[in-house]
């Protein structure tokens, strides 16, 4: 695993997950032999990626397809 740039600044987060993703993660984890933050970063890392050109606001149905509190989610 490469080295992290020394003058790149990080920024520490959590988060929340059930515990069928967190028992799939420590699969991922044992079987790839990194730690957790590794993968995190790297999951964190490609969904930026792949999304980089859309616009915040069309990630919702991305992230969340079914309307929100009776909110209509267009989907054309």
């Amino acid at each position: 695993m490469p080295k992290r740039k020394k003058e790149e600044p990080v920024v520490r987060a959590s988060l929340t997950i059930n515990e069928q993703d967190c028992a799939r993660l420590q699969e991922i984890v044992d079987a790839l032999g990194v730690s957790l933050s590794w993968v995190m970063r790297r999951a964190c890392a490609e969904f930026l990626e792949r999304h980089q050109s859309e616009p915040v606001k069309d990630l919702r149905l991305v992230l969340y397809p079914k309307p929100i509190n009776g909110e209509s989610v267009n989907t054309q």
